[in-house]
């Protein structure tokens, strides 16, 4: 096995932020840990993925209740991802129906990564997992960027979720720019319908796909809330239909569906699947895409059918 190679045993990588979400909601103030990429690794761990996760979080008490979270989910701390100083905390208002709102208070860096093995670092997973607010708010994001090009080089397989926060992320333009770099890297690239609308304006699901897959990307996928996704790569598309829940919110939702496409692609490679017939779309047919949309939609409906950020467990979204 060559640097170029990576085990498939070596699990998924996650690399993004880690916070305090603070939901305000008619019935009063609480606190959970969050962050889409901290919920990815924990909804990864919750259906039987290995899985570590590259982050930055304070020393304070949101730090520590952060860490002591992630190590019960049975989530791995990249050393280093603990740094002096203050814990990002996320505000989520939840309107009437559950629909939430964001204020951000983040600080983003990556700097202590010059200090490890590179090795340490891109060769921990055979899937390299990153996105959300991680991915646009400087002095992180170039860091993370540099990180992705060299997992890239190392054949990892990449995911990448832009979980569009526009009052944090910077203008349109830029944040487009960034989405272009990081499909072009990225095995799977994963949008909302609201991220799309965002970022390319009024487009049917199979334009933004088209769109993705043009950026770079070997499976475009738009999740379009209670209507399911759509899966696509250069020679197959998917459409996968909702779930029928009673919805408590959606915070969580669409990281529930992140978790559970990763999970479905280490799966196919501890089947035997070669990753480079992933990376270029070979192994992803029309019964692939099915499978993998309509296991995501499903963690994803458990997801929202209670409060919080609380994904399935693996027998959960089986059963």
């Amino acid at each position: 096995m060559t640097r170029d190679s990576p085990s498939p045993l070596a699990g998924v990588l996650v690399i993004g932020e880690s916070l305090m979400d603070v939901v305000a909601s008619p019935g009063g103030l609480d606190e959970h840990a969050g962050g889409s990429p901290m919920n990815v690794s924990v909804g990864l761990a919750r259906l039987g993925c290995p899985v570590q996760l590259l982050t930055n979080l304070g020393t304070d008490a949101r730090g520590v209740v952060i860490a002591d979270y992630l190590a019960s989910a049975g989530v791995p701390l990249v050393p280093g991802s603990i740094v002096q100083g203050r814990t990002s905390t996320a505000t989520a208002t939840l309107d009437d129906s559950g629909s939430a709102s964001y204020e951000f208070l983040i600080d983003w860096s990556l700097g202590f990564v010059a200090d490890l093995p590179d090795s340490s670092i891109v060769n921990q997973g055979a899937i390299v997992h990153t996105g959300s607010i991680a991915a646009f708010l400087e002095p992180g994001a170039s860091q993370l960027e540099a990180l992705l090009r060299a997992a890239a080089e190392r054949r990892a397989l990449i995911t990448f979720d832009p979980n569009i926060r526009p009052s944090i992320i910077g203008s349109r333009t830029d944040s487009l720019a960034v989405v272009q770099r990081l499909s072009a890297l990225s095995t799977v690239v994963k949008v909302s319908d609201e991220d799309a609308l965002w970022l390319f304006g009024e487009l049917t699901p199979d334009a933004v796909v088209d769109r993705l897959l043009a950026m770079g990307a070997t499976l475009a996928i738009v999740t379009l809330g209670a209507s399911g996704a759509l899966l696509a790569t250069a020679t197959d598309r998917v459409s996968v239909p909702g779930r029928r829940v009673t919805v408590a919110d959606t915070i969580g939702a669409g990281d529930s569906f992140m978790s559970a496409v990763v999970q479905k692609l280490q799966a196919l490679l501890l089947s035997g699947v070669d990753a480079a017939a992933l990376a270029d779309g070979n192994a992803l047919d029309r019964s692939v895409l099915a499978d993998i949309g309509e296991f995501a939609v499903s963690c994803a409906a458990i997801t929202v059918s209670r409060p919080g950020s609380n994904p399935p467990s693996l027998a959960e979204a089986l059963a």
